[in-house]
């Protein structure tokens, strides 16, 4: 039953809870623990045709048949090396069962989307890439933090030979490290995008977009709303 959240932690009362480690109805209870009803009312509400469940922890099926038929960019969270080292962390699926779960899930509700699977851990992206149908990009740092362990997760050009090597789709880059290259490399029939804190400066996105950068990853959509509106994009 895959389950949408962003980091490997999530928050508690009694303190942080390796989310790998909770069933459903565990993370349900963590859920609950600082909702009062005051602020997150525990019933359905109504956004147009769609129906949204409060307080309830939002599951991949859910999400692919509660809301409107847009494109999703699934991230794929599995840790790689140095994570299971700095974090303490201990995957309890090998990634084939992994990926197949929510690889599964996908293909049985996503309809007629658009599907483009992106993960940090380059086994991942190449068992995507090997069992489904889908479009599968690398997510890289692009030398912003460097692995002590992995060398295709340390800079820009590694990526791209991994991705070339697997026939990947493209690459999802940080956009720091992107900014900090000035001329970026052959991409070579990839496709960049980029994610990061820059992308709610709508000049850092448009360099971007100079560069090759074809899409952006970004918690400011109505600043980059208003890029495509002042360019003509």
């Amino acid at each position: 039953m895959p389950v949408i959240f962003h980091d490997f932690y999530i928050c508690r009362n009694s303190g942080n809870a390796q989310i790998s480690n909770l069933n459903y109805q565990e993370l349900a209870d963590i859920v609950n623990e600082g909702s009062g009803d005051s602020h997150y009312p525990n019933d359905n509400s109504k956004q147009g045709d769609y129906e949204i469940e409060m307080d309830q922890v939002p599951l991949l099926e859910d999400a692919l048949t509660n809301t409107p038929p847009v494109d999703f960019n699934v991230e794929v969270k599995y840790p790689y090396h140095d994570e299971i080292e700095d974090q303490s962390l201990q995957p309890h699926l090998p990634i084939g069962q992994y990926c197949k779960i929510i690889n599964d899930t996908i293909s049985k509700h996503a309809g007629s989307r658009r599907i483009v699977y992106s993960s940090f851990h380059p086994e991942v992206c190449a068992w995507l890439k090997s069992h489904s149908s889908y479009e599968t990009f690398f997510l890289t740092d692009a030398g912003v933090t460097v692995s002590k362990f992995d060398p295709r997760l340390n800079s820009l050009e590694a990526a791209i030979g991994f991705a070339r090597k697997q026939r990947l789709n493209g690459i999802v880059a940080n956009s720091k490290g992107l900014l900090s290259c000035g001329l970026l490399p052959d991409f070579n029939g990839l496709t960049l995008w980029s994610y990061g804190k820059e992308n709610c400066d709508p000049e850092l996105v448009w360099t971007q977009l100079e560069l090759g950068v074809s899409g952006v990853i970004t918690d400011d959509l109505v600043s980059l709303r208003s890029l495509v509106h002042e360019r003509d994009l």
